[in-house]
């Protein structure tokens, strides 16, 4: 007997390429509803050395199933959204961290349902040029998102004399797909 798969379940990268589509798509008005007017430089999908500043990380963490589900995969993903900041002056990057911060939890929070079956493109780093990203609704349906802290790491000072921080937005998406 030939292997089969036993569901279409797509798991963490769909999810994940969704999510960054809709950050690269809303950073722009959810910035400026802050005062903030520098839109993230670098997108990543991994702890990297950063190259160009401000920059997101989403990186997959836990993902956690649901043993009782039936038929489908029921499950709780965990994402990492990493924001990192700098600022030559070590007081004022902590305001602007905390702007940067509100901004993309307001986002997160004003995500729909709606908008993670949206054709959406996707920033060419680190997706590569005309990458696009869709949720098959057939397959996926996101239930919930929701931002779990504010995870504030220490500024450190650069060899350049710039300071720069990062902070950890711990997101949780429970999901279940076919």
């Amino acid at each position: 007997m030939a292997w089969s798969k036993p569901y279409s379940a797509e798991f963490e990268e769909q999810v994940l390429r969704q999510l960054v589509a809709l950050i690269y798509r809303d950073q722009g008005e959810a910035l400026a509803s802050v005062g903030v007017s520098e839109t993230f430089k670098e997108f990543d999908l991994a702890l990297v050395p950063i190259v160009n500043w401000p920059a997101i990380l989403v990186i997959p963490a836990v993902s956690e199933f649901d043993p009782e589900a039936m038929l489908t995969r029921k499950q709780w993903m965990n994402f990492r959204v990493v924001l990192s900041v700098t600022h030559q002056d070590r007081n004022r990057l902590t305001l602007l961290a905390m702007r940067y911060v509100k901004a993309v939890h307001w986002l997160l929070d004003a995500i729909s349902p709606g908008d993670w079956h949206a054709q959406l493109p996707l920033p060419a780093s680190p997706f590569g040029e005309g990458a696009v990203a869709s949720i098959d609704r057939s397959v996926t349906n996101v239930q919930r998102l929701f931002v779990v802290a504010h995870e504030w790491g220490v500024a450190l000072r650069a060899a350049s004399g710039i300071f720069a921080v990062a902070v950890d937005l711990p997101v949780r998406i429970e999901v279940e797909e076919n």
